[in-house]
């Protein structure tokens, strides 16, 4: 910005990438929310956050310039800017406290002068992945423990649901169904992915607190398919798989996938089985073509 012309923030993300040697890698990295890369999002709050402290100015939305403010900074050669060094500026900590009072209303701990010493390093969108995966690991490490209390036709009966909330399955109500509990040969439920049942989907389901599945239970989980001449399975567990038994699974004629407990609790939580919505929060930006029309 120190040329003193007129940049838009968009414009500065491969100088920033080019004067820190990013990799390809980091350079296409994407938010947790894959809406934006995450080096452009940065770009825009850190231009974003200078243009409250006041070190640089815009004349129109997304487009900025250096002010006297930030030419002083500039040859004061700080080592770092980052939200700590903006609260010296009045106008960057007033903002602080303002936007502090509002997310600290209905905490009565601290009040929002006090709490913008803890100005975060990560963009508000960042802030609020992390929150959201928070809350989401949390929400599927609780929804595991109570899957693993379940008895075990009613995990068979869940495995069948989850497969058919993921879009499998025919729209006929006997397109998919949990066998008998005795003489099913391994195959705990079933899948047709057509009217007629030439494409079926056999499932095993094992409901483990602990204990891994080995080799053998998925070796018989394959020999049941091949007594049925299926060439689709799909094995979920609440506990977790053996190496030897990923690799023999991923080495057998027959497409066997293998699901344990953290993947099946993502996948309940993903197709909102076991699950209802308790707040959604909607995320709005400017509306450049109303401010920009007649």
């Amino acid at each position: 910005m120190g040329d003193g012309l007129e940049h838009k923030s968009r414009d500065l993300e491969p100088l920033i990438a080019d004067h820190f040697n990013l990799s390809k890698e980091d350079r296409v990295d994407r938010l947790p929310s894959g809406t934006q890369r995450t080096l452009l999002n940065r770009v825009q709050w850190s231009v974003y956050d200078m243009f409250r402290a006041g070190l640089l100015d815009r004349r129109t939305k997304g487009i900025y310039f250096i002010t006297d403010e930030g030419r002083k900074v500039l040859d004061q050669a700080p080592d770092k800017i980052d939200r700590q060094f903006l609260l010296q500026f009045p106008a960057f900590k007033e903002w602080q406290i303002r936007s502090n009072k509002n997310r600290n209303t209905n905490k009565g701990s601290r009040d929002a002068e006090s709490s913008i010493s803890d100005a975060s390093e990560e963009t508000p969108d960042e802030l609020m992945a992390t929150a959201h995966s928070i809350l989401r690991s949390a929400l599927a490490s609780e929804l595991l423990e109570e899957v693993k209390k379940m008895e075990p036709i009613a995990f068979e009966k869940l495995v069948v649901d989850l497969m058919v909330q993921m879009g499998y399955g025919g729209p006929k109500e006997d397109s998919s169904w949990v066998t008998q509990q005795t003489g099913d040969e391994g195959i705990d439920g079933v899948i047709n992915q057509d009217r007629l049942g030439l494409d079926v989907i056999y499932l095993q389901a094992k409901r483990y607190t602990e204990q891994k599945i080995s080799r053998p239970a998925v070796q018989g989980f394959v020999g049941a398919l091949a007594g049925q001449q299926a060439t689709k399975g799909v094995f979920m567990t609440t506990s977790s798989f053996s190496k030897e038994a990923i690799s023999y699974a991923n080495n057998v004629a027959q497409k066997v996938i293998l699901i344990d407990g953290p993947r099946l609790a993502e996948l309940m939580i993903e197709h909102n089985l076991g699950v209802s919505i308790q707040h959604t929060y909607e995320v709005k930006r400017i509306d450049s073509d109303y401010f920009d029309g007649e």
